[in-house]
């Protein structure tokens, strides 16, 4: 099952509760009008900090200096039904109109240039558990 994972960073000079609050009140009701009929789950995480596993390990000193910039204020992971729902999505996503209004909603509360999506595959199988 295709997944879109998006990494969101809010824009300078707004709270996380005003980013949080935009995120879930107007920007996801306002994609889902579009797309949401191609999804079967909406998972988002806002994690409050990013923690350096290296930490107190053989290897600690291979660790990041720094994040890099990467801090995400929401990540969220949407399931799509399958590669028919990912081509109407994508279909959907070049629509200048729906690219309008994305646009001009992200600009009062992320950081388009900071922000990252990618389209991927849940890899399921043996693991941790």
């Amino acid at each position: 099952m295709p997944k879109l994972m998006m990494f969101m960073k809010r824009k300078p000079g707004i709270s996380f509760e005003t980013f949080r609050r935009h995120y879930e009140e107007v920007h996801i009701p306002l994609v889902a009008g579009w797309v949401g009929h191609l999804m079967t789950d909406f998972k988002r995480y806002y994690p409050a900090h990013f923690t350096n596993l290296f930490v107190g390990r053989e290897d600690e000193s291979e660790a990041p200096v720094n994040d890099g910039g990467v801090d995400y204020d929401a990540v969220s992971i949407y399931s799509i039904r399958d590669d028919a729902a990912l081509d109407e999505l994508l279909q959907i996503a070049s629509n200048p109109e729906f690219t309008r209004a994305v646009t001009l909603d992200e600009a009062n509360f992320a950081d388009r240039g900071a922000s990252r999506q990618s389209i991927t595959e849940e890899a399921v199988g043996p693991g941790l558990i």
